[in-house]
């Protein structure tokens, strides 16, 4: 009888120890739950803003030309200019003249400054190019041939407009193109478009026979 009472009370305490400790982990992870979810909906709207264009450019017509009107390369027949194909030594040809026709004009927008360069001249077949040098006491790459002008395989583009006219040369870098403004600078005020004109100076020899050449003139407008 006493050993019967005294199995009944351990059983019931050992139940009441692993019930109280089942509610309480269950009230616990409820807790947990309750705690980590997010706070009432939220709401949010989306605003859009449109700002003014600022990518410059420039616009150049006519986008092909020939250079014409030769004239010089006194190296007798059959190497002197004719009017529409250069001579040696040192031939010149023009696009335009220089005090009153300005064919190449050059439309940019916005405000900016305006730079310019040349590329070598290819022949057609793809052969010995000519590279661009300089005139004046400090060029950029010196023209070896016979009193400064271009030597073999060299040429010089000049461009000129109603103001004046670059007597160095274009560079195969870029320059400031001073033809937009009296004084020089490179600035370009909004609308402001420029005519031009081109002539080259052709090499003493050539390595290269062929007849037909190009040239690349580009301008770009920058952030001021």
């Amino acid at each position: 009888m006493p050993d019967y009472r005294i199995t009944v009370r351990q059983d019931t305490a050992g139940w009441t120890i692993v019930a109280l400790m089942i509610i309480i982990g269950v009230i616990a992870y409820v807790g947990l739950r309750g705690s980590a979810q997010a706070p009432p909906g939220r709401a949010k709207t989306t605003a859009s803003l449109k700002v003014v264009p600022t990518m410059r450019y420039a616009i150049v017509s006519p986008t092909e030309t020939k250079f014409t009107r030769c004239k010089f390369g006194p190296g007798g027949a059959p190497f002197h200019s004719t009017s529409t194909a250069l001579g040696y030594p040192n031939g010149r040809c023009w696009i335009g003249k220089s005090r009153s026709t300005w064919p190449i004009k050059i439309n940019r927008d916005p405000q900016s400054e305006v730079l310019v360069w040349g590329s070598n001249a290819v022949p057609s077949d793809g052969g010995t190019q000519w590279r661009l040098c300089n005139l004046g006491a400090d060029p950029a790459v010196a023209c070896n041939g016979p009193h400064g002008l271009p030597g073999k395989d060299q040429f010089v583009v000049e461009n000129f407009w109603a103001g004046g006219q670059n007597r160095t040369g274009l560079t195969d870098a870029q320059l400031c193109a001073a033809t937009f403004t009296s004084s020089g600078g490179c600035f370009v005020s909004m609308g402001q478009s420029q005519s031009e004109g081109m002539v080259v100076i052709g090499p003493s020899t050539p390595d290269d026979n062929s007849i037909f050449w190009k040239i690349r003139i580009s301008w770009i407008a920058v952030p001021p």
